[in-house]
């Protein structure tokens, strides 16, 4: 029970890291990124160019990949998102996104190719004992870079100017732009940061799993589910959710069936939205939406 925990724990946070990312840009202008998936499976992809075929060392692997994926998410906000929000209902982003997504994956697929590429982990495969359980190095990395980003995110959030604006743009977009906030500089940031935070989940994940051009997919839909169940507008709930989710479903592969982790994982995602619309610390109002 230790062993599963532990690895439900590492799951989690890791999932929850790729989640922030749809909390991020929802909370400034209530759009997210349907390619995020995708972003994060091109930053495992970039893990194998940078540690494997260039041997760079992991520092340098983890700033390459999150400035590449922060880079494009502030372009994807410029050229795909914001040029199709001309009034409060249109839904062109999801659209503009999904196909971004589907090209990027493509591309991948023609440079990198359709087989799952070894990434080993820098940190070696010398399997430790925590508590009478086994955790790879690879792990604890995991948990560390996890808590390490969202502290930084945080002492962001409340310490930076940015992270001010983003908190105001977050409040009321049209009272920020009044008291001088540039909000749309503010969103192509909270989009930014989403990309740099997909480029450190794809390095994490791929001595994991390998690093695979069409995993954004899977990896995308679980991260948006855990967002969903968090609740959408609220950063703490998408990561007490994701390790949540993270430990049922190591209990649920233990007890009852791996085959079945998913299909149980996702109705108790179903059977949360019936419970709180809004996620489990999602404070949505009508004024909101």
């Amino acid at each position: 029970m230790i062993q599963a925990t532990l690895s439900g724990l590492v799951n989690g946070s890791l999932f929850a890291l790729i989640a922030i990312g749809f909390n991020l840009t929802f909370m400034v202008n209530r759009t997210v990124n349907f390619a995020h998936g995708q972003w994060v499976a091109l930053g495992s992809l970039l893990a194998f160019t940078c540690l494997v075929q260039w041997q760079l060392p992991l520092l340098m692997t983890f700033i390459g990949s999150a400035s590449a994926l922060g880079i494009m998410g502030i372009a994807l906000e410029r050229m795909g998102v914001r040029p199709l929000l001309g009034h409060s209902l249109s839904l062109g982003f999801i659209m503009s996104t999904l196909a971004i997504g589907i090209m990027l994956e493509n591309l991948a697929l023609l440079y990198w190719g359709t087989t799952a590429l070894y990434v080993p982990s820098p940190l070696g495969e010398a399997r430790m004992s925590v508590l009478g359980a086994g955790i790879y190095p690879q792990e604890l990395l995991i948990l560390g870079a996890t808590a390490l980003v969202l502290s930084g995110l945080a002492i962001l959030y409340k310490v930076t100017k940015l992270g001010l604006s983003l908190r105001a743009t977050a409040e009321n977009a049209d009272v920020a732009a009044l008291m001088g906030v540039n909000t749309r500089w503010t969103i192509a940031s909270a989009y930014g940061i989403a990309g740099l935070m997909a480029g450190i989940a794809g390095v994490l994940v791929a001595p994991v799993t390998g690093a695979l051009a069409t995993a954004g997919s899977h990896l995308g839909l679980k991260a948006f589910a855990i967002a969903i169940v968090g609740g959408l507008d609220s950063i703490g709930g998408t990561l007490v959710a994701g390790l949540l989710l993270g430990v049922a479903e190591q209990y649920i592969a233990l007890y009852i069936s791996p085959g079945l982790k998913d299909v149980l994982v996702f109705s108790l995602v179903i059977a949360v939205l019936m419970l709180r619309p809004f996620g489990l610390l999602g404070a949505l109002d009508d004024e909101k939406v």
